[in-house]
């Protein structure tokens, strides 16, 4: 079907308009986010950890595109023994971060540590491919390629290890020799 640009402008306008309006932007979404997001705050501040979820368990609902509830409830699930739940908000970080393998190594981590070994591999790999010189990324990588049992995969992250280790002492010692 052929549109007009004016017609085109104005259905794509209206799709946006769908597509954010359950984003939580609108003012009274933006008025209950703010007061639940001092109320959260404040819980944390207090330590009051176990309070501190709901409501931003809540807020997440509110505003399910905006990141701090997903690291707030990270932090939190983490730190009320929920490592799955943490492993979940970590996961949906380290999808929208492409420029940092931060929350993909720790979503990798927390998989590692509660068992999940198959998805820990899957997102020990992207944060090495996101960043390939981090050591720690490979080295995690080995761990958990240990842990599945494959030997070939462990085996290449030494190998690799190794390499940035040397890459490592040559950048090194070529910023300590005078010009």
């Amino acid at each position: 079907m052929h549109r007009t640009e004016a017609e085109f402008y104005t259905e794509f306008g209206h799709w946006c308009e769908a597509q954010v309006a359950g984003w939580g932007y609108d003012p009274a979404t933006s008025k209950k986010y703010d007061q639940l997001r001092e109320e959260g705050e404040d819980l944390i501040k207090r330590r009051q950890y176990q309070l501190a979820l709901p409501v931003w368990e809540e807020i997440v609902k509110l505003r399910p595109v905006d990141l701090l509830p997903h690291k707030r409830l990270a932090g939190l699930y983490k730190v009320c023994n929920q490592p799955e739940k943490a492993a979940e908000q970590l996961a949906i970080l380290a999808a929208v971060d492409v420029q940092s393998n931060l929350y993909a190594k720790a979503t990798a981590r927390t998989l590692r540590d509660i068992g999940k070994y198959d998805e820990a591999v899957k997102w020990a790999r992207r944060a090495m491919y996101t960043d390939p010189y981090d050591a720690d990324a490979h080295q995690l990588l080995e761990d958990v390629d240990e842990k599945v049992g494959d030997a070939a995969g462990a085996d290449r992250e030494k190998k690799v290890l190794v390499i940035l280790q040397q890459l490592r002492a040559a950048t090194d010692a070529a910023a300590t020799q005078p010009n």
